[in-house]
């Protein structure tokens, strides 16, 4: 496929790339959502794992990454973090996912591109929650410590 199938495959499902570099389905009950086509990514994939990628076709495989990613952060799990654990879940996912592309780990015989990437920016995403939770835990384990060693109130200090 070329860049200008890609982008009738976009209209004629109704799909639009905002400003914002996400891709939205447009019309009645859509809740306007990001939207990731996986015939479009997954053909942007094996170009790009076969190095016959243009630079148009590279960047609308940013934009598809991108949204790929933003519906990961969606779910319930990371919905409600705070944005420094956002950015966090954000960068790991990229990384991930790009290391896969790079390393030819996606088989498009064993599934689609979507699944395999999303599951792979998920997994990210709980990779970071798990660090943080460890951090935390040290953290207060530490202020608790202190407390007996020291006899003194810690109870002013932000073990975030």
């Amino acid at each position: 496929m070329t860049y200008d199938d890609y982008m009738r495959i976009l209209e004629k499902n109704n799909l639009h790339i905002h400003s914002d570099n996400i891709i939205y389905k447009h019309g009645k009950g859509n809740r306007n959502r990001p939207i990731c086509n996986n015939e479009i990514f997954q053909d942007l994939v094996m170009k790009m794992m076969h190095n016959v990628i243009t630079n148009e076709e590279n960047e609308l495989l940013g934009i598809f990454i991108h949204t790929l990613v933003r519906i990961v952060l969606n779910n319930k799990k990371f919905r409600f973090q705070t944005d420094t654990i956002r950015d966090d879940i954000v960068g790991t996912a990229y990384l991930d996912i790009l290391s896969a592309i790079d390393k030819h780990l996606f088989n498009p015989e064993k599934g689609n591109a979507y699944s395999y990437f999303f599951r792979l920016a998920y997994v990210a995403g709980i990779h970071v929650l798990l660090a943080e939770n460890i951090q935390k835990d040290i953290t207060s384990k530490l202020i608790e410590a202190a407390k007996e060693t020291y006899n003194f109130d810690f109870t002013n200090i932000d073990n975030n």
